[in-house]
């Protein structure tokens, strides 16, 4: 069974049309998640006879396939998930999607901005929140960065910054990151976690590796706990990483 076509009768429709047909149909799923306090289901996970299904529809098809087809089918595979934006749901770690932040993403797709020669306006738009942000978090002046999708790859891109500041090529394979018991999976993972920084650094540095990175927690993610921030950015700063 497949799913529904939201164009019937084979109509041709212009690309406008499309996406306005298919705006309704989004729109209308979002105030009904909003408003149902029964249904549909907060968590809706997809049987047999549904993976096969959508194992059989993201197979590439052997001819073309209507448009108002592939947006039926995506908004059957698309329902089973768990509601987030379902008024009953009240716990998992990501937020509850919110309709501005659709739109946000909608128009960023669209316009499909990614550096300075590209799109200007929105750079600046974005140094001026991140300097922003570096002032209300008492940094320096010459703080900086970028925004990016969420947290693994802002670690990553930290880690990687640290990494190039730091350490010679050749020092790579000793190198070492210190963390706490709470620091986000994608950094902790493969990592040492010491209980004493500052005893773990100095062992380190006896056994030829080479420390260069202390990652702090500011809001741990189960708990919303911050780390001893002042302390270890002072250890940080006297051991050099």
């Amino acid at each position: 069974m497949a799913g529904p076509n939201l164009f019937q009768n084979g109509e041709s429709v212009s690309l406008q049309a499309t996406h306005t047909r298919l705006m309704e149909e989004l729109c209308n799923y979002f105030l009904f998640t909003q408003t149902a306090l029964t249904s549909p289901r907060i968590i809706d996970l997809a049987n047999e006879e549904e993976v096969v299904y959508m194992c059989n529809a993201a197979r590439p098809a052997t001819h073309a396939t209507p448009l108002g087809q592939v947006v039926g089918d995506m908004i059957r595979i698309m329902s089973h998930r768990i509601l987030m934006d379902h008024p009953k749901f009240f716990r998992f770690i990501p937020s509850p999607v919110d309709e501005n932040s659709c739109l946000g993403n909608m128009i960023t797709a669209m316009y499909n901005v990614r550096s300075w020669i590209l799109g200007s306006g929105a750079c600046t738009v974005q140094d001026t929140l991140i300097q922003w942000f570096a002032e209300q978090a008492g940094l320096p002046s010459s703080a900086g960065g970028i925004f990016v999708s969420g947290g693994s790859i802002a670690n990553l891109t930290a880690i990687l910054t640290a990494r190039d500041a730091k350490l010679h090529f050749e020092q790579r394979h000793k190198a070492v990151i210190y963390v706490s018991e709470q620091t986000h999976s994608s950094i902790a993972k493969a990592l040492i976690k010491p209980t004493s920084l500052l005893q773990e650094i100095e062992k380190d540095k006896k056994s030829g590796l080479v420390p260069f990175m202390v990652v702090a927690t500011c809001g741990i993610t189960n708990t919303g706990g911050i780390g001893e921030l002042k302390a270890l950015a002072d250890i940080s700063q006297s051991e050099n990483l």
